[in-house]
């Protein structure tokens, strides 16, 4: 929500009744113009996080954001643009949750803020 009481942001989960799942398969944003901000994909723990950050900066590649731990998803995170200037994650140890997981409502801040690392403010764009 924002500070109007505004939905600013969803996270959504599959539901998959008892069995637990990732914290969010999609988040969706308000926005004037349509379109897919960044994809995700999950690697094996934070040593694959570390070696990904320093292989690709190695390599040259463009960095914007991370590394760091989210607090809402609890992931360990850590941003990239692609060549054509598209932002991918790599993320590791994010929360589960099931149906009994209580729907939550945190303010858009909470929403960007780090429980360590960089902030969002210093999100390259």
């Amino acid at each position: 929500f924002n500070d109007a009481g505004e939905t600013c942001l969803t996270f959504n989960r599959v539901d998959r009744g008892k069995k637990y799942v990732d914290h969010h398969t999609l988040l969706t944003i308000p926005s004037p113009q349509a379109g897919l901000g960044h994809i995700a994909f999950e690697v094996q723990d934070i040593n694959h996080i570390f070696l990904g950050h320093e292989f690709l900066k190695k390599n040259g590649h463009r960095h914007s954001w991370g590394i760091g731990r989210h607090i809402l998803g609890s992931q360990v995170f850590d941003y990239w643009f692609d060549p054509l200037g598209f932002r991918v994650e790599h993320w590791t140890d994010g929360d589960l949750l099931n149906a009994d997981t209580p729907v939550g409502r945190s303010s858009a801040a909470e929403a960007l803020n780090v429980q360590w690392g960089a902030d969002s403010s210093q999100r390259a764009t």
